[in-house]
């Protein structure tokens, strides 16, 4: 399902977070805050089984994770 729990090991504010699909298209977008070691929920139950892309983009710097929804 499309069911994402995301935890940081340290606080970062105001961050846009997206979520892409294999070939970029933007499914989810929002601006999140991150407080060390809590989980954001994000839920997308519409996602389709596939390979979906996690990006958080905070001051110039991005982190990506691959996620497989089955």
């Amino acid at each position: 399902n499309g069911d994402f729990n995301i935890v940081f090991n340290h606080d970062i504010k105001n961050s846009d977070l997206l979520i892409t699909d294999i070939q970029g298209k933007v499914l989810f977008k929002s601006i999140e805050n991150f407080d060390k070691n809590i989980p954001i929920n994000i839920n997308l139950p519409s996602l389709a089984k596939g390979i979906y892309l996690i990006e958080i983009k905070h001051n110039g710097e991005s982190w990506i994770q691959k996620v497989t929804v089955n």
